[in-house]
């Protein structure tokens, strides 16, 4: 985040990226969530920006769904007190209708249509992140709220898989710029070096963005411009500019 605290949502709708809008929103981040100036997510949304007229028609969405649960959750609380008041310690109350729902398990849940359970654990969020599902990366990170997991973040980057980064950075609070990963190959074992070579030029613009990533650190005594001009990938040449 930056010197106001701009929150993971602020940030996608200042960069015009509806698609991680509509997944932050549906994983539950807060509409209204503000930054220190007090600015909402709306307040961001000028008429140049891209996708402008779809982020605010689904901000507003999003903020007319909280105010409905908001407001049937206050009248739930208000019948349950007049219901209290109205029935005295000795008075017979009926006892609520027994459910059939079946326990949640919560380490498992269905993905998609396609009726299969899944571990939630890091094993699912790295295959996810590598193939660039971002449904299941979201649903692992809405179970494990603020997984830092470097690995993931590297299947991510080396698969040139910006959106599934952005939701690892935004719901997972993960590290742009990691130490290396012991158990992958060395030359390829950050998000910087894996997305190096690999055409995957919005993935190098999003980490270069991070606030937390520094851009002079060197891999075997090389700087990043240094190391994509010795891989000589398809953009080299951009991304020694970049």
């Amino acid at each position: 985040m930056n010197s106001v605290k701009d929150t993971p949502l602020l940030d996608a709708v200042d960069n015009g990226h509806l698609e991680v809008v509509k997944l932050l929103l549906a994983a539950g981040v807060n509409p209204r969530k503000a930054n220190l100036e007090g600015e909402e997510p709306l307040d961001r949304i000028s008429d140049d920006l891209d996708n402008a007229e779809e982020i605010r028609a689904a901000l507003v969405e999003a903020k007319q769904k909280s105010s409905d649960l908001r407001r049937t959750s206050e009248e739930h609380h208000h019948a349950d007190q007049a219901d209290q008041l109205s029935h005295g310690p000795d008075s017979p109350r009926r006892s609520p209708a027994p459910t059939s729902r079946r326990p949640v398990n919560s380490r498992a849940t269905k993905i998609g249509n396609h009726h299969l359970y899944v571990n939630l654990d890091e094993k699912t969020l790295r295959a996810a992140a590598a193939k660039g599902d971002e449904e299941t990366v979201t649903r692992v990170l809405q179970v494990k709220e603020r997984y830092d997991d470097p690995e993931a973040m590297v299947a991510a980057a080396r698969g040139g898989h910006s959106v599934v980064m952005e939701l690892l950075l935004a719901l997972g609070g993960a590290n742009p710029d990691p130490a290396p990963v012991s158990s992958l190959p060395s030359e390829f074992a950050t998000p910087m070096l894996a997305a190096i070579g690999q055409e995957n030029i919005d993935v190098l613009k999003l980490l270069l963005s991070q606030a937390n990533f520094d851009p002079t650190r060197k891999y075997r005594g090389s700087y990043y411009y240094q190391i994509a001009q010795q891989r000589q990938g398809t953009n080299w040449k951009e991304e020694e500019e970049i």
